[in-house]
């Protein structure tokens, strides 16, 4: 009986179709499905408002890059949040391009980012795109 050897090249090419494959399945996912018709929840912040709107309460706040689609997915997602939350809670959407004191300040490294504030401390910090579902899972934990 002859035993097959395993060689390095064969570990190469199988991380190489594994990742192409994932690649290529979440590009097709995030294209295949349309933005959201939900309007939008999210209060726009600009370098004055964003001191006196985080202060004081509860706060979602996501950081985000214009034309990115996975920045668009995570609004649409926490648009779905707000829309039965926003009485209670801040949602707020703040470009850290445009404001980059605030990227540095909050320390984002990356977009899309949710900063989960209460009384204007961080709390919670969720990074990349989240299901709608975590994100209540997310909310029902902040808010107890």
């Amino acid at each position: 009986m002859r035993h097959m050897q395993l060689k390095a090249w064969h570990f190469v090419v199988a991380i190489v179709l594994f990742s192409g494959l994932t690649c290529w399945l979440g590009n097709r996912d995030l294209k295949r499905r349309s933005p959201d018709q939900t309007p939008g929840y999210l209060t726009e912040l600009d370098g004055t408002s964003v001191v006196d709107s985080l202060s004081f309460r509860l706060c979602f706040v996501l950081f985000y890059q214009e034309n990115s689609e996975l920045c668009d997915k995570m609004e649409d997602n926490l648009n779905l949040l707000a829309k039965n939350n926003r009485h209670r809670t801040g949602f707020f959407k703040l470009n850290p391009y445009s404001y980059p004191e605030y990227g540095q300040k909050y320390m984002i490294s990356g977009v899309p980012t949710i900063l989960i504030l209460h009384d204007g401390m961080e709390i919670d910090r969720i990074m990349g795109v989240v299901p709608e579902r975590n994100l209540e899972i997310i909310y029902a934990r902040a808010t107890r």
